[in-house]
Parts: structure tokens; C-alpha cells; sequence
């Protein structure tokens, strides 16, 4: 359970750091101690999440519209 947690927590972490912060891919990387590879696939992991997110999302909302 420790890994999951901790591969979740450094996907959010890439995903704040590049995307709120600002940082590139290189700075993300040396700051967590992880390879620049690795940020990358963290942060399009956590895209991935978001988009499907999105999508069940404004799927749930636009569903009530067609129950009769």
C-alpha cells in the first residue's frame, strides 16, 4: 500500500510543481530526485487521470437529461 501511496503523491507533486509552479521537467526532476523521464510520465500519467475525470464528469451531468 505504501508504494501506490507514494507513486500517487509523486504524481500530484510532479503535476503541481510543472503545472502550478512552473517549473520545467529538469527542475521538477532535480528537486524530487527523480529522472527527467520519470517527471514526464508522472505528469502525462496525471493527465491522463484528469482528462478521464473530466470526461466521467460531463458525462454524469449531461446523463440526467436523456432519463425519462
Amino acid at each position: 500500500m505504501t508504494g501506490l501511496y507514494s507513486k500517487k503523491l509523486r504524481c500530484r507533486t510532479v503535476y503541481i510543481l510543472c503545472w502550478f509552479e512552473g517549473l520545467k521537467y529538469s527542475e521538477c526532476a532535480d528537486r524530487l530526485g527523480i529522472s527527467v523521464k520519470t517527471g514526464k510520465n508522472q505528469m502525462a500519467i496525471a493527465i491522463r487521470k484528469l482528462r478521464g475525470k473530466i470526461v466521467r464528469y460531463k458525462f454524469a451531468r449531461v446523463l440526467p437529461l436523456f432519463d425519462s
